[in-house]
């Protein structure tokens, strides 16, 4: 079930001023979870691994990363799992949940000149932990008693958009901007701990001979890259013959040529770590 609520305020301020504050909020509910009839949280083993000292990694430098576990090498491998609407489980459930505030600001001015501006204002959370503690998981949500993340919120999180037009009278040509302003994608940091790595906390080695164990050494939404920020320009000339119109235009992307990332590397190799946090896509050029 999607659920969404909404409620806007529109008000004009002054002649050709407006203002407009809107409250939204979605959830989903009702979700599937999968119980293994086979194993049990009593059949899984805790380890924990500490983080490369990495002054990059910021607050995840150094620090020991627990509340990790691995199935026993008596159960491993033994699955025969059943899907169960979570409604029809009693103290299980699992919100999902954003919400935010959104501001915008209108103005028709002398001259032609128009102004929009506005900014948004938004939080996100995920809240799983019931699962895990009767004994669930589902999509999303690991296998085993590890409640790490297990109930996530975002910090608020704030996007910003402004447009600007401005038509010169005597020669009919327009100018216009836009400019955006969104937050960066969370921070990942995977490292594959070698399985001798693992046994030193775990007692023994991995189950099911693996050689290493994927650990994402940030928190969900524990740190961002930083924002995204564009600017793009418009110039069009207005024609008119009869009673029609044309506009031809040039439209310039990502004028001040910003070369942010979009995405980056969320892997962190132990053998060659500079490589972690360099950008896989960048804006596109001007």
């Amino acid at each position: 079930m999607d659920w969404q609520l909404r409620a806007s305020v529109h008000r004009e301020i002054l002649s050709g001023r407006s203002v407009e504050v809107g409250w939204h909020k979605r959830w989903a509910d009702k979700w599937t979870l999968v119980k293994n009839t086979l194993n049990s949280h009593a059949d899984f083993d805790p380890y924990s691994v500490t983080a490369p000292t990495d002054p990059r990694l910021g607050v995840a430098s150094s620090r020991v990363i627990d509340d990790l576990w691995n199935i026993s090498q008596a159960k491993f491998g033994q699955v025969n799992n059943q899907t169960i609407l979570e409604n029809n489980i009693p103290g299980v459930n699992r919100r999902n949940w954003w919400q935010g505030v959104d501001v915008n600001v209108n103005a028709r001015l002398a001259g032609g000149i128009i102004l929009r501006g506005g900014a948004v204002f938004s939080t996100a959370g995920d809240d799983w932990c019931t699962y895990i503690e009767n004994g669930y998981y589902g999509t999303g949500i690991p296998e085993g008693p590890s409640l790490r993340n297990c109930n996530t919120v975002t910090p608020i999180q704030q996007e910003y958009k402004g447009l600007g037009s401005y038509t010169i009278p005597k020669i009919a040509v327009q100018v216009a901007g836009t400019f955006t302003s969104r937050p960066g994608p969370g921070k990942a940091a995977t490292v594959q701990y070698p399985a001798s790595e693992i046994a030193k906390t775990l007692g023994r080695l991995p189950s099911g001979n693996a050689q290493t164990i994927s650990v994402n050494l940030f928190e969900t939404n524990e740190d961002f890259y930083p924002s995204i920020a564009t600017l793009d320009l418009r110039v069009g000339k207005l024609i008119r013959w009869g009673r029609m119109r044309a506009n031809l235009g040039i439209d310039v992307y990502n004028a001040l040529n910003s070369s942010t990332g979009q995405t980056y590397n969320g892997t962190y190799s132990l053998t060659n770590p500079a490589l972690w946090g360099t950008p896989t896509l960048i804006m596109p050029a001007r």
